[in-house]
């Protein structure tokens, strides 16, 4: 956050409620420069249920993007962020925003069906309006029962078409004992033979 925003919010009196904070960005994650998590967004204690405020964040947390062995709010600011949860296999896309001696991230975790959301302990209804997650999932749900359609039909229609030569084999193989005849019960020619 530039220190001129941070300025105009503090000249106004404006600033951000915790349970708001806790109510809009369900995933967040406060922490203190030394790594001591400060504040946790409501979702955290469905998804991490030992997960506190006062623990260390790399007790709970491992960075992935960029690659760092702990905390370090340096080099944060301003680049794309990938967490991984230590407690579960749960990775979170995040953004560090500094204000006031506080580095928060503000996350959304990576997940890519309503399944996996319920293995882990989640639902629909923590994420907050604005977020795009519960739309990708309908989405990939979508996607993924139409596939499971068109694999099953085409499985039917490959069924379908064995059956169909086995019938056609065993039709050839009765037309080949039968000697075709006219009405009047002489052989039929056969076009081209002698």
């Amino acid at each position: 956050m530039s220190a001129e925003f941070e300025r105009n919010a503090g000249e106004s009196g404006f600033t951000l409620d915790p349970e708001v904070l806790c109510a809009v960005i369900p995933f967040h994650v406060g922490v203190s420069p030394d790594g001591e998590i400060l504040q946790l967004g409501r979702a955290w204690e469905r998804l991490d249920p030992e997960l506190r405020v006062g623990a260390a964040f790399d007790d709970h947390f491992r960075f992935l993007r960029p690659l760092l062995s702990r905390f370090d709010p340096a080099g944060l600011e301003n680049r794309p962020l990938l967490i991984e949860c230590r407690a579960r296999p749960v990775r979170l896309r995040a953004q560090a925003v500094p204000s006031r001696g506080v580095v928060f991230l503000l996350t959304t975790i990576l997940v890519h069906s309503l399944d996996e959301l319920r293995r882990m302990g989640l639902g629909l209804a923590d994420f907050p309006p604005y977020e795009s997650v519960p739309d990708h999932l309908f989405a990939m749900q979508g996607q993924s029962t139409s596939l499971a359609e068109a694999r099953r039909f085409s499985k039917q229609l490959a069924d379908q078409k064995r059956e169909l030569r086995v019938v056609n084999e065993r039709l050839q193989e009765e037309m080949e004992g039968c000697v075709p005849t006219n009405v009047d019960g002489t052989g039929l020619a056969v076009l081209g033979g002698h």
